[in-house]
């Protein structure tokens, strides 16, 4: 047993954070993360009070979730593996919202 920084005999225990939720995921949409994908997921974020970053896997490059213009920058075509972090109270809550935002292709066309 290790003794933490308090002297206490309890066990060390990673701090807990559970303002922070990430996922991988793909773009499904024919055309890519385009203007309108883009327009609906930063006006999404923006209303969900959570701060957002998009990161292109492949580049490393990171995107605020907040902004079109930068979401655009990623050049996520189809197939694109992106990982989603989400900061906030609601951190699960919005994730789980873009998640379906993603899987329903912004509803448009997946083929």
């Amino acid at each position: 047993m290790t003794k933490n920084n308090a002297g206490s005999d309890k066990p060390l225990q990673p701090p807990a954070n559970p303002g922070i939720a990430i996922a991988d995921l793909k773009v499904s949409n024919s055309l890519g993360l385009h203007t309108h994908p883009s327009t609906v997921l930063a006006k999404h974020v923006l209303a969900s009070g959570c701060r957002v970053s998009v990161t292109c896997i492949a580049s490393g490059e990171v995107a605020l979730g907040h902004s079109i213009l930068a979401l655009l920058s990623l050049g996520a075509a189809q197939g694109t593996a992106l990982r989603v972090s989400v900061e906030g109270a609601s951190a699960e809550t919005v994730l789980a919202e873009i998640l379906a935002l993603f899987a329903a292709g912004f509803d448009e066309s997946t083929s």
